[in-house]
């Protein structure tokens, strides 16, 4: 099935009225000084990290992953690629508040075993 040009225009403005609303409720929400809710854990790095991520993410996205400091490091360094507006002094923040908070959980040897009971 071929779509006009006409059509297609049309998709693509639809798609841009799109956009710009979102861009346009985001944008009222920062100006009323409206912050997004912080569930990270406390701590030393606690406010540059809910700055820099809670406005593009939910703070469960962040919780609810727990790596090593150097994969903390490349997630951050992803998240500048995209556009986190971060200085180097505040990205090493980042990582470390990030590492010390959610660290990597270490697997037990026996995870996933069935525990044998005493009869």
């Amino acid at each position: 099935m071929s779509v006009g040009i006409s059509e297609e225009i049309g998709m693509h403005a639809g798609l841009i009225g799109l956009a710009a609303m979102v861009i346009v409720s985001l944008g009222s929400g920062m100006a009323s000084g409206a912050e997004p809710a912080s569930e990270l854990p406390p701590g030393p790095g606690h406010d540059v990290t809910v700055q820099a991520c809670l406005g593009c993410h939910e703070a469960d996205t962040i919780t609810r992953r727990r790596l090593s400091p150097a994969d903390w490091k490349d997630m951050v360094d992803v998240m500048v690629s995209y556009g986190a507006m971060v200085d180097a002094k505040q990205k090493a923040e980042i990582v470390d508040y990030l590492s010390r908070t959610l660290p990597r959980v270490a697997a037990t040897p026996d995870a996933g075993r069935p525990r044998e009971t005493q009869h």
